[in-house]
């Protein structure tokens, strides 16, 4: 008899939050929520420049935990993007943001080996939702429409504007969330979570959105967690209801009240 041979099952596929703002508290504790609401990574977004986590902060974040990758946040009329640049590469993205062109700025970011994700495109930071299509450049395809807050209306146009263009959807906690928030929407991408380090792990993340792999998912709490439904029977009088439902007298068909004599 020939020994049985077993094989480890690799897990192959991250579920990532790819916008948890980085204002929302220090990557630690970003992390530990990320953890809570199983996650197995989160993009930490600096909407400023002095957001982004220091070495130090980056230190006190668990090995065993999920991944913490970074990225900032670039807006104007019409647009705003997550910007991946390669490691070890500063640039001025203020520069970049005064093209007040959304082609421009995917170019320029390309141009410098990264990415520049579009994010509810729709939606401006103060409620309101812009009127115009947004014009992005071919690549990358994905967009970022799934988020928690923001407008709905605005929310219904980004798909609408996703789908026409035939860009697929992504998932994130996204600019307007809080942490309460993070863990609700996430994508789900086909990159292993535990191979390789991180410098390693964030390439392949930004190589599988290039790609345009990967889709939303929106994670529903455990049933144990969900809050309690009302009772239907809550408010109501039972007892003076079993009295009325007790009188109830059913009459035959046909049949009209008695007629007296």
């Amino acid at each position: 008899m020939s020994p049985t041979r077993t094989t480890r099952a690799t897990r192959t596929h991250t579920l990532v939050d790819l916008y948890v703002p980085a204002r929302l508290g220090p990557a630690e504790a970003l992390q530990k929520r990320a953890a809570e609401v199983g996650l197995d990574a989160i993009v930490v977004v600096a909407e400023e420049a002095f957001e982004l986590p220091n070495a130090e902060a980056m230190a006190a974040i668990s090995p065993d935990g999920p991944r913490v990758l970074t990225a900032t946040m670039v807006s104007g009329p019409g647009y705003r993007f997550i910007v991946f640049l390669p490691p070890g590469h500063e640039v001025n993205l203020e520069s970049i943001e005064a093209t007040g062109d959304a082609r421009l700025v995917q170019a320029a970011v390309a141009e410098l080996g990264g990415l520049a994700l579009a994010v509810a495109p729709r939606q401006a930071q103060g409620g309101e939702v812009a009127r115009a299509t947004p014009q992005l450049a071919p690549e990358p395809k994905p967009v970022i429409v799934l988020a928690k807050a923001g407008s709905h209306l605005g929310r219904d146009l980004d798909l609408e504007d996703a789908a026409i263009a035939e860009r697929p959807i992504y998932g994130a906690s996204g600019p307007f969330a809080q942490l309460e928030d993070v863990g609700h929407y996430a994508t789900l991408l086909p990159v292993d979570a535990k191979d390789g380090d991180l410098a390693l792990f964030g390439q392949r993340i930004v190589q599988a959105i290039a790609k345009a792999r990967g889709f939303a998912v929106e994670l529903v709490p455990k049933r144990s967690q969900r809050p309690a439904l009302p009772d239907p029977r809550e408010g109501r009088n039972d007892e003076q209801d079993d009295g009325q439902r007790k009188r109830r007298r059913r009459r035959g068909k046909g049949k009209g009240p008695a007629s007296e004599g």
